[in-house]
């Protein structure tokens, strides 16, 4: 127990005597500071036992002063030495000790200062060693349940006996991975509840649930998702001490000290985060801190453990799908064997499913997985290879999920492919709740991220299908995007076997020169021609510019070409040059944007 003034008071050894302040005997004592000082104040932290002789206290006014000094610093107690410099504890002394409730400890000539000191000096050790020995057992008591085989539940069931209040582990969206006792699952409910609508990257101050007292959380710009962030379960102060749930990921935040625990009420409700790898993965929840405050930042770093050993599972997991799903799209495995192999992962191939693919900077990445690397000509991907093999890493070490249960199997099938985190979802599950969750974890990492989602279909087939789609809707840029059903210009241009791309920048070649260098719209008006049903007077329109203009233009694009818009095998040709160079959107915005300047002009 901590040294306070009663225990010294009762000690036989100093026969010290109460003058003042009987209300303060409780107070504990943290160090004892010697001084003659008239405001020793400046050199005082709180907590000290102050002994003097008054030596410069010879007037009233200055023996209060002194005691009204001390009550403000936070002293525990004055410890007032007579023989010396007074015969006994001064009135004025007394007064002002009992008006400001400072207890005043006469110590008589007979007693040395040190000898109160080395008493202290003496409590304070054994209490702390004996504070370090009951730490490093509950430390043991803690790794043991978690090496015990009963992972997360058996770490919180040990939590549970350490602190007596219910314990929980939910992960970033809300969802509750572990709770001891079983009553603990309603934390779940809470969050779930406080997290209002908030969205990825929105704010919540939802209330608090279950009779937690809210903080009102808010989302860091882009990095909120739904779930605890938003849910405001913190204990009040708890925002002050930097505990306070800090939003979707990405913070690098540090497991939290039992110094700054300690700043929150003992009797509060309580979410620490849980970091991995620098990304907060899940909340560590009590219902109060109790006398756990010093054991609860191993306790943090033990749950972040066990998360991290479920990571590493589902990032080698997630590598061993996406080879299976690579292939799949890349149609170099029989159906029968990729069936298999997709059952092994607990995904029935004979059912509905619906691919959702997301990437964390889009630019080209409704592309095919590895076609920059055979790119030459236009709208190369950006980056390069070490940059994909810095996104294949943040993806597959992602915390989308860490499972529904302890041990249980992955709410949603996921998998890293090239540039993609691949999630793949059956036909009940909707696509409008993973789809946002799936946005607000990677905008986490890069504000630009993309999602696609793709169409539901049955088989193997359907699955390459609903990847192709999803892997469209990603050049629509950063968001969410439906992907529109699949069509054969986009089955061709999804095949990166085929230098589909460099062949067509060769065939556009001659127009992408001259527009070069005469500021010409060739291919603006090449794609509007196309895209109108080869109608002279819609590209007209479009462009801002008279029909003779776009025929003196089309006959140019013949002559640089070599091709004639008269035949439909060279219209296709022309056509899908455009799709896989992607010039026909930015060209033709641009083309019509001149247009629409010089018609004003």
């Amino acid at each position: 127990m901590p040294v306070a003034l009663r225990d010294l008071l009762l000690d036989p050894s100093l026969r010290l005597r109460l003058r003042a302040g009987a209300s303060a005997l409780e107070r504990v004592v943290r160090c004892v500071a010697v001084t003659e000082l008239a405001d020793p104040t400046p050199w005082m932290t709180g907590g000290e036992l102050v002994l003097t002789t008054g030596l410069r206290q010879r007037t009233a006014g200055a023996q209060s002063a002194f005691v009204e000094r001390m009550a403000t610093a936070g002293a525990s107690g004055i410890g007032f030495g007579i023989g010396l410099s007074h015969p006994a504890v001064p009135r004025a002394t007394v007064v002002e000790a009992e008006r400001l409730g400072v207890a005043v400890l006469e110590v008589p000539y007979e007693t040395p200062f040190i000898a109160i000191n080395q008493l202290v000096v003496e409590r304070v050790s054994a209490e702390d060693h004996s504070r370090q020995r009951r730490l490093v057992e509950q430390h043991d008591l803690l790794a043991e349940a978690l090496l015990s085989g009963d992972g997360l539940v058996g770490l919180l069931r040990a939590l549970r006996r350490t602190t007596g209040c219910e314990v929980a582990v939910v992960d970033r969206h809300g969802v509750l991975l572990a709770g001891v006792p079983q009553r603990a699952a309603r934390l779940a409910a809470a969050v779930g509840a406080g997290a209002g609508g908030a969205g990825a990257g929105g704010a919540g101050a939802g209330g608090a649930g279950a009779g937690w007292a809210g903080a009102g959380g808010a989302g860091a710009g882009g990095a909120a998702g739904p779930g605890l962030a938003a849910s405001g379960l913190a204990a009040p102060g708890l925002a002050a001490s930097g505990l306070a749930a800090p939003g979707l990921a990405g913070s690098g935040l540090a497991a939290p000290d039992s110094a700054a625990i300690g700043l929150v009420d003992r009797d509060s409700p309580i979410c620490l985060p849980v970091p991995v790898d620098g990304i907060v993965v899940a909340h560590l929840c009590l219902r109060s801190i109790g006398d756990a405050a010093d054991v609860l930042p191993f306790a943090v770093r033990l749950v972040g453990l066990e998360l991290a050993r479920r990571q590493s599972l589902l990032a080698g997991r997630r590598e061993l799908v996406g080879q299976v799903l690579q292939d799949i799209v890349r149609d170099v495995i029989e159906p029968a064997t990729a069936e298999r192999r997709l059952e092994a992962f607990g995904l029935d191939p004979k059912r509905a499913h619906r691919v959702i693919l997301g990437c964390l900077a889009p630019g080209d990445a409704g592309r095919p997985p590895d076609a920059g690397a055979q790119d030459g000509g236009l709208g190369g991907a950006p980056g390069g290879k070490m940059d994909g093999q810095q996104d294949d890493q943040r993806l597959a070490r992602l915390p989308w999920s860490t499972g529904s249960r302890p041990g249980g199997a992955e709410p949603v099938l996921t998998a890293v492919v090239g540039r993609y985190l691949v999630a793949v979802l059956p036909q009940a599950k909707p696509a409008q709740e993973v789809a946002p969750q799936l946005a607000g974890l990677l905008s986490a990492v890069d504000r630009r991220a993309a999602v696609g989602i793709g169409g539901s279909y049955r088989g193997v087939d359907g699955l390459r299908w609903s990847y192709l789609e999803a892997q469209a809707a990603l050049g629509r840029g950063p968001g969410v995007h439906q992907g529109d059903p699949l069509n054969l210009p986009r089955l061709l241009l999804s095949n990166p076997d085929l230098p589909l791309r460099q062949l067509g920048a060769e065939v556009l070649r001659p127009l992408t020169e001259f527009d070069a260098a005469h500021r010409g719209e060739l291919v603006a008006t090449l794609h509007g021609y196309l895209t109108a049903d080869c109608s002279v007077q819609a590209v007209a329109d479009q462009l801002c510019v008279h029909r003779n203009t776009v025929r003196y233009r089309l006959d140019q694009i013949e002559r640089l070409t070599g091709r004639s818009l008269g035949s439909m095998q060279d219209r296709v040709q022309l056509w899908l040059a455009l799709l896989a160079c992607g010039e026909q959107h930015e060209q033709g915005q641009q083309g019509q944007q001149r247009g629409q300047r010089e018609h004003g002009r």
